[in-house]
């Protein structure tokens, strides 16, 4: 690793040092002969706007259907949702599961979840409704 000094780039500076660097790991360099740049690393640090939540891509929702999940050893009816039904501020409880393309949320009994800006969720335990 050759670091390099901020300002502009001087190449003939940076094989110099390469040079340099050569010879300490491996006892001996050639500088007569052409180097090539295998990797270039950069590491910056800065601040940056936090970019606006994207809604979710549209694609057409599947209807609501139920199914049977063991929770805490008993078998209960539970509601299957498609993600891209749900709207923003939908609110519902569980027991229910929630399915995507990349993922799938599963909503125990006595917990709630909320459809937040963006396409989040934001699932909260309480009471069970």
């Amino acid at each position: 690793t050759i670091p390099i000094a901020e300002g502009p780039i001087d190449l003939d500076r940076v094989r110099a040092d390469f040079d340099v660097a050569y010879k300490r790991q491996y006892g001996h360099n050639s500088p007569e002969n052409r180097v090539e740049m295998a990797n270039i690393r950069l590491a910056a640090i800065g601040r940056l706007d936090r970019p606006e939540n994207a809604p979710p891509a549209p694609e057409a929702a599947k209807p609501d259907r139920e199914r049977e999940v063991y929770f805490g050893g008993q078998l209960m009816s539970t509601t299957v949702r498609d993600r891209a039904a749900l709207a923003e501020d939908t609110v519902f409880a569980g027991p229910a599961i929630i399915e995507e393309a990349t993922t799938t949320t599963l909503l125990p009994p006595n917990w709630t979840v909320r459809c937040l800006t963006g396409g989040h969720l934001s699932l909260t335990r309480g009471e069970q409704s």
